[in-house]
């Protein structure tokens, strides 16, 4: 059977919350700076009298550049690096009461450890949840897995897969996270699933086998794995 997902690479959570609050930061102060420029324009305090005939070319060329700088760095920071969860990486966490209290669909009892990872997905500082079911819900395909918020402690819904690649194109500050799950020992399913503002819902899925899955094997192998 071919092992999806199970990549090599030592860079850590640290590394993936580093470099997003970086381009983070980076996207602020570019921003911050375009509507400076912007406001000194309509005041006509940026350029000396002198100088302001014959520079509206210039000037709109230059408000145009930082704009275009500035959306691209909020796309950046909306797509910050991707990196891979699989089922032996996750470990047992501890978790608060009301967190413990929305896992019955996970079939947890009042004695089980729960296992899962903490990571901040969202960038707001506070480590997030995302909570493996019990065994007795995994099979050959994979998991199921919840994903809460930290902060406010809310399930974001349930994902399914036996490997997580959590990272790419954000919705309402939260990362997509792609599944991929065995059907066979020839294929998988592939699907993403995409934060509404709400949870986590389904976005899209397909069926990878033959060249598609080599690529996909290719594409996972080159991709960090979670590391506490």
């Amino acid at each position: 059977m071919r092992l999806v997902g199970l990549v090599r690479g030592d860079e850590g959570r640290s590394l993936v919350t580093d470099s997003r609050r970086g381009i983070a930061l980076g996207a602020r102060t570019v921003c911050y700076l375009a509507a400076q420029i912007v406001d000194a324009y309509k005041v006509g305090s940026y350029y000396p009298m002198r100088w302001k005939r014959g520079m509206s070319n210039t000037r709109w060329g230059t408000g145009v550049l930082l704009f275009v700088s500035c959306a691209v760095a909020h796309a950046q920071s909306a797509a910050p690096k991707r990196w891979v969860l699989t089922r032996a990486d996750v470990a047992v966490i501890s978790v608060p009461p009301a967190i413990r209290n929305q896992l019955g669909d996970l079939e947890y009892d009042d004695t089980s450890s729960v296992q899962g990872v903490m990571v901040d997905l969202n960038g707001d500082g506070t480590k997030d949840y995302i909570i493996q079911s019990a065994q007795s819900l995994c099979g050959n395909g994979g998991c199921d897995y919840a994903i809460v918020d930290g902060a406010t402690g809310k399930s974001l819904g349930t994902v399914f897969g036996g490997t997580l690649v959590v990272g790419g194109a954000a919705a309402h500050s939260f990362p997509a996270i792609e599944t991929v799950s065995h059907l066979s020992a020839e294929s998988v399913t592939d699907a993403t699933y995409s934060f509404d503002g709400s949870c986590y819902v389904e976005s899209s899925t397909r069926v990878v086998s033959g060249a598609s899955l080599d690529s996909l094997d290719s594409r996972l192998a080159k991709l960090p794995r979670f590391r506490p």
